[in-house]
């Protein structure tokens, strides 16, 4: 059986209680208001994420920028948004040249000794 969508679509009832009321289900999904985030880019964009050309999160990590905040950064002008795209395409690949060097096998190697090392300091201490 398909799932009935749109304003024809019967609701069922979850349940009946004893004074007659019936219980229906909520809907699965709710449109969300674009006019918290707009206020957010308008408030915050400029100083904290567009001279970074990312977000930073909850967890301190660096993370892209959402494709609505680009596309209202494109209502805003489309120099500045092609701007962005070209930091954040350089920082793509400043990260991908360190992360390379940091995964060869000689830093792998040399952050290995100094993990024993370390721990070897720690075991003696106690």
């Amino acid at each position: 059986m398909k799932k009935q969508k749109g304003p024809d679509a019967v609701r069922t009832p979850l349940a009946f209680l004893g004074d007659g009321e019936l219980i229906l289900p909520n809907h699965e999904f709710m449109l969300v208001s674009k006019g918290i985030g707009r206020s957010w880019f308008r408030e915050y964009f400029m100083t904290d994420v567009f001279p970074h050309a990312s977000v930073i999160t909850q967890q301190g990590t660096k993370a892209p920028v959402p494709r609505f905040y680009k596309s209202l950064l494109k209502e805003v002008g489309e120099d500045l948004a092609l701007d962005m795209s070209f930091r954040s395409m350089v920082r793509a690949e400043a990260d991908l040249e360190r992360n390379s060097f940091e995964n060869s096998a000689h830093r792998r190697d040399a952050r290995r000794v100094v993990s024993a090392a370390k721990a070897a300091l720690s075991r003696k201490s106690i």
